[in-house]
């Protein structure tokens, strides 16, 4: 018996495949898309946020180690060391019988006295880098947002503050870091301590 394929009951496969969705599937998908688009809105925001929190520790951290790499170089190869005051255009040394501690030091290569390296702590909660060479002066940003004016002191090889220019003494650099955590919005903030020591070889 032959079939006439006219005379089959229900829809052919082009009509089942142009056949649109119901309403039931439509509210499905769209449930589902608004799902998956709120996860990644919400892992996005996540991630805002995380980077946010570690990015002043990172600024910090890496601030903290230029820094401490030039200084250590240059402390170690010094032929003198100056403790004291100063600024860009000028430096005061501690005097003799007081406390060697102060918010600049003066480090001298050799012995040519118009070549010096001069760090100084500024108002504006920087630490800044001067190489003078004959009267060519050379000023960098090393560190930003440093809130203590006092960063440098001269001690002995037990950590004792010295009140001497001693030679063989001991440099120390303590920096209290303030880093807000969201600039602009937030008044949460994070603190950090750097404390080194670093002498003349």
């Amino acid at each position: 018996m032959k079939i006439n394929p006219s005379n089959v009951r229900g829809p052919s496969r082009l009509k089942r495949f142009l056949g649109a969705f119901t309403l039931p599937e439509t509210q499905i998908t769209l449930t589902i898309f608004i799902v998956v688009i709120g996860g990644m809105a919400v892992t996005y925001l996540f991630g805002v946020r995380l980077f946010e929190l570690v990015r002043p520790r990172l600024d910090a951290t890496d601030q903290a180690r230029t820094l401490l790499g030039i200084l250590s170089y240059e402390v170690r190869s010094a032929a003198r060391i100056l403790v004291g005051s100063g600024d860009v255009t000028s430096f005061t040394e501690v005097g003799i019988n007081t406390n060697q501690v102060g918010s600049a030091i003066q480090i001298y290569p050799d012995s040519d006295t118009n070549v010096f390296i001069r760090y100084f702590w500024n108002s504006n909660q920087t630490v800044s880098r001067l190489v003078s060479k004959y009267n060519t002066n050379t000023v960098s940003t090393l560190a930003t947002k440093v809130t203590n004016s006092i960063i440098f002191q001269a001690e002995d090889y037990a950590g004792k503050l010295l009140t001497n220019n001693q030679n063989n003494r001991v440099i120390a650099m303590t920096l209290h870091f303030y880093q807000p955590e969201y600039p602009g919005g937030s008044k949460a903030s994070d603190f950090y301590h750097l404390h080194t020591r670093v002498t003349r070889r």
